[in-house]
């Protein structure tokens, strides 16, 4: 089982965002090691950004996977923002039908 962790994401307003990776692994309880998570029974994964203060989603990416990485390539104009501030977002995977949040956190646009 994966539990999701809090990391802050930061982007420009209207920059792309062209192969942001982002890298998930397990650690192992004996050593400390790190070991790739392989993501079970994968059938997708999307970047959702909401509005923090009304909790609704504003939008939807779709990511690519690379081994234990999921991908980012977002052009200039789905990255363009009505206003910079603090929103919120959760990276979700598919896991064959069922979605599970493996990251999320503020999501601030400068």
């Amino acid at each position: 089982m994966f539990i999701a962790k809090d990391y802050p994401l930061s982007v420009f307003n209207g920059q792309p965002m062209i192969d942001v990776a982002i890298r998930f692994f397990t650690t192992d309880n004996c050593d400390g090691e790190e070991i790739d998570w392989d993501f079970p029974n994968y059938a997708g994964a999307f970047l959702r950004v909401f509005n923090e203060r009304l909790g609704r989603e504003l939008k939807e990416f779709t990511l690519s996977r690379d081994g234990a990485y999921l991908v980012a390539n977002v052009s200039a104009s789905d990255m363009t923002f009505e206003d910079n501030g603090n929103y919120y977002y959760e990276v979700v995977y598919l896991n064959g039908v069922y979605e599970q949040v493996i990251r999320y956190g503020r999501f601030t646009v400068i």
